[in-house]
């Protein structure tokens, strides 16, 4: 196994101090964390935070018509590798019979 990375820690640490010494120094409660986190239940290492991809269309209702409203939606990315290192997540391999 691998040694893991901590690559979304280190980042997100050098993003809060930059962001502190911007601060006026009388603010008080500052908090800072990546938006939009991720949380899976299955075995393995993953990224904290996964990218969502949004798309919209527009549907054809039974008369040909195109429908009033359009259809929203999102599909969210899994990496496989670290985006900051490149290093490959370690995850049980799918599938297969034993």
């Amino acid at each position: 196994m691998t040694e893991s990375c901590n690559c979304f820690d280190e980042v997100l640490d050098r993003v809060k101090s930059h962001v502190q010494e911007q601060l006026p120094v009388d603010a008080t409660e500052f908090e800072c964390d990546w938006q939009d986190r991720s949380i899976f239940l299955s075995a393995g290492e993953y990224a904290p935070v996964n990218p969502k991809v949004e798309y919209k269309f527009r549907k054809t209702k039974r008369n040909n018509e195109p429908a009033k409203n359009l259809t929203k939606s999102t599909v969210n990315i899994t990496a496989s590798h670290c985006c900051f290192c490149g290093r490959k997540y370690e995850r049980p391999e799918k599938g297969g019979a034993e």
